[in-house]
């Protein structure tokens, strides 16, 4: 989990509920609770193909605004 990260996206909008998952099961409990109004996907945190989640995603939730950050690195990789 990116700390910083997180503080920057409550400080830039501090009357947004900001929610973090640390495991694939507590992304998918917050996805399906309906209460997710927009996704941002750390990739330095992405374990796997990064393409492929997103595709996943997007096929399961096509409303769902999907947003990847990551570094100049994790671009490369």
């Amino acid at each position: 989990r990116d700390d910083a990260l997180l503080a920057t996206f409550r400080a830039a909008a501090p009357h947004v509920d900001v929610a973090s998952a640390a495991a694939p099961p507590a992304l998918a409990d917050l996805l399906l609770s309906g209460s997710c109004r927009a996704l941002v996907i750390d990739v330095a945190l992405v374990e796997g193909a990064l393409g492929a989640l997103i595709a996943k995603l997007a096929d399961q939730f096509p409303e769902l605004p999907l947003v990847a950050v990551g570094t100049r690195a994790d671009e490369a990789a």
